[in-house]
């Protein structure tokens, strides 16, 4: 049966150094738990943050952008790559209702930290209440991808958040 990326075995060891997170472990599992308390604590209704769209994953190097995009494409229903000119971002759609994974390649000449970057969560009226969600948060920024408004603000671990609307798409 195919593996849910759970696990790190020897084999796996060096996807850890490339950014790989196991999305079913302890680690994974109890920083979610963290983000959503946290969101719940600044006042976002608890149901939005049952609803997790995907989890971002910085890559460390191309060559390990490859390697992940193969780990998480198994078993998973699908993928998606969009070449952004100055690098590729995938969307893994892992299906059975699991959230799905945004993968990240490193730009050229890019220092990065491998690993998790963010948690993504759908409000899908979020922007016509953006005056109340800055009310509660300091928004890093927003953006507007093809009528998908998104918003990022820092999470106490030193890591982001965002909101979405809609599920993110870059098709």
């Amino acid at each position: 049966m195919p593996s849910d990326t759970d696990s790190t075995n020897g084999n796996d060891a060096a996807l850890v150094s490339e950014g790989y997170i196991d999305l079913s472990g302890p680690e994974n599992t109890e920083r979610l738990r963290r983000h959503q308390a946290f969101l719940v604590n600044l006042g976002i209704p608890r149901a939005i943050t049952e609803t997790l769209d995907h989890i971002g994953v910085q890559a460390a190097t191309t060559a390990g952008f490859e390697q992940l995009l193969a780990r998480y494409k198994e078993g998973a229903r699908g993928a998606s790559v969009a070449d952004r000119g100055d690098r590729r971002i995938a969307m893994i759609d892992r299906g059975d209702g699991r959230y799905r994974v945004e993968l990240f390649e490193p730009r050229a000449n890019q220092a990065v930290t491998p690993g998790f970057v963010h948690y993504a969560f759908i409000w899908p009226d979020w922007k016509p209440r953006e005056r109340e969600l800055r009310d509660m948060v300091e928004l890093t920024r927003t953006a507007d991808l093809r009528g998908n408004w998104l918003a990022f603000f820092a999470t106490p671990d030193g890591h982001e958040a965002e909101i979405v609307s809609a599920p993110v798409s870059f098709d």
